[in-house]
């Protein structure tokens, strides 16, 4: 369902994490990672656990989110952009 790529980055933002060889996603950070693409960290739960998918136009949120660094992410939570 998802790239490599972006598995990745959610690591790099930490908001995923590996464990022995398995990639999880961590919980405590879907609703901040839903605040950043406009929908609720249940439905980042959801996606995770492969029971929805994201919608057609769901995809260019999640897209722009890819690009963020750590900090302009963690300044757009803050409501600083």
């Amino acid at each position: 369902m998802f790239t490599r790529g972006f598995v990745a980055d959610l690591i790099a933002k930490g908001c995923a994490y590996e464990s022995e060889g398995d990639v999880y996603f961590d919980v405590s950070k879907a609703k901040d990672y839903g605040k950043l693409i406009g929908v609720s960290g249940l439905t980042v739960y959801h996606w995770e656990a492969g029971k929805a998918k994201p919608r057609r136009r769901q995809l260019p949120a999640i897209a722009a989110v890819r690009g963020l660094g750590k900090r302009e992410a963690a300044a757009r939570l803050a409501g600083k952009k």
